[in-house]
């Protein structure tokens, strides 16, 4: 299941002193969050997209899920694929914040040359088969980029 969170793929760190800096300003925003996680993740999340956008924090865009998604497919084969999203609670890449960007991923997978029948194997299909066999966990494959 591809990861999309921004920290997951193959990007440089920032600074200390801008994570330092970005770490102060979740720390005030989980102050005024109180005790309302809901408040503090979206807090979390909305600050981390602007210090993508602003340059503060590398950028990460949503074409690094699917040279992701490419790079596990050449590696592990389109039948080991799937979307690992995490839409309630992690920072997602610039251009795609929800789950209404997900055609994107759709669009740029059949651009790259992948057929119709493996884009619905990677959007969903593999998990299904994997779930309708009873899977046990044991089917997952790691790689690691780098």
């Amino acid at each position: 299941m591809i990861n999309y969170h921004p920290g997951s793929s193959a990007r440089p760190i920032a600074p200390r002193s801008r994570r330092r800096r970005l770490q102060a300003r979740q720390d005030e925003a989980a102050k005024r969050c109180g005790d309302n996680e809901a408040c503090s993740i979206l807090e979390s999340q909305r600050i981390n997209q602007e210090a993508m956008a602003s340059g503060e924090l590398p950028k990460v865009t949503w074409e690094a899920i699917v040279d992701h998604i490419d790079h596990v497919a050449k590696v592990a084969g389109v039948d080991h694929v799937g979307l690992g999203s995490d839409f309630d609670g992690a920072t997602m890449p610039l251009g795609m914040e929800d789950a209404s960007k997900l055609p994107k991923l759709t669009e740029a997978l059949l651009k790259k040359g992948y057929s119709e029948a493996d884009v619905q194997k990677i959007l969903g299909g593999n998990l299904l088969r994997v779930m309708e066999a009873g899977g046990t966990g044991r089917e997952r494959i790691v790689v690691n980029r780098g």
